[in-house]
């Protein structure tokens, strides 16, 4: 007997087409479950490149990333490299404080800024001669793109360097621009780290992000949070469920807004250092 229409599995690449296709039909808040090993990094970034372009992915993670990950998504070095010349602009061209004359650059730092514009001009073409402060007061109602907004509600006096350079980064899209990612990996980490609380920052994060500048905000936890799960647009769960050489998986789709989800799980493997789903394969539970 054949398989009946509505149940069967469709794939876009190498995800789920439902998921797909919700992300592309607007900005969402996407949180990512599951323990370690699982795979939840290369999901995120595997999915980074179904919904948007490497140049408009930013990644906040507490941890280096390991080898195969960059032989698997190459573009990753030169987004590193992006982020680090943004920060060395960024220490540069912060004015000195009112009342004190501006220091002479010395050699070494002049050196550097150099370096930084020079690759920054390689990747994103011409930039002007210094980035606007982040933290720079305005009398105007409607922050500017480099402002904090929202975010600064949340950290207070706090200085979480990671979440500032993502603002920062994300300045210098131009305004319009569809199909942008930020991905935070180990966003519960990130808050332990930093003495924050995720469901308020995810909150700040999807409004300041999500909705000003038009950004998918992916959240990966290794334990879910209800309360994070409730504030999402879509929860997706990943569990290690065949033992042996070769990793096999299941990835459930637990939510996707409000709609009904055809195939809400599916079996996936990590075969190359890439997340695929095995359409098609009998599922666990």
């Amino acid at each position: 007997m054949d398989e009946p229409a509505e149940s069967r599995q469709e794939a876009s690449g190498e995800f789920p087409r439902e998921l797909i296709d919700f992300l592309i039909a607007a900005p969402r808040l996407v949180v990512v479950n599951g323990r370690p090993r699982t795979g939840k990094t290369v999901f995120c970034l595997g999915l980074s490149e179904a919904v948007s372009l490497p140049q408009n992915t930013f990644i906040i993670s507490t941890r280096a990333l390991e080898p195969p990950v960059y032989e698997a998504f190459p573009w990753l070095r030169t987004n590193e490299a992006r982020d680090k010349s943004f920060e060395v602009l960024f220490q540069v061209s912060t004015p000195p404080p009112k009342k004190q004359p501006e220091p002479p650059k010395q050699p070494e730092q002049e050196a550097r800024i150099k370096t930084a514009r020079e690759m920054l001009r390689g990747i994103l073409g011409d930039i002007p001669e210094a980035l606007p402060p982040v933290e720079e007061s305005r009398p105007e109602p409607e922050p500017d793109r480099s402002e904090l907004a929202n975010l600064r509600g949340v950290i207070a006096d706090k200085n979480p360097r990671e979440l500032l350079r993502i603002y920062r980064g994300l300045a210098r899209v131009p305004r319009g621009t569809g199909g942008v990612c930020v991905l935070v990996d180990r966003a519960d980490r990130l808050c332990e780290k930093n003495g924050l609380e995720l469901a308020k920052l995810a909150g700040a994060l999807r409004t300041d992000l999500a909705r000003k500048h038009n950004a998918h905000l992916v959240m990966v936890l290794d334990k879910p949070l209800p309360d994070l799960d409730w504030l999402a647009d879509a929860v997706v769960n990943l569990k290690e469920v065949g033992q042996g050489e070769d990793f096999l998986g299941q990835v459930e789709l637990a939510k996707l807004g409000d709609q009904k989800i055809k195939s809400p799980r599916w079996m996936y493997n990590l075969s190359g250092g890439r997340f695929k789903v095995l359409a098609g394969m009998r599922v666990w539970g």
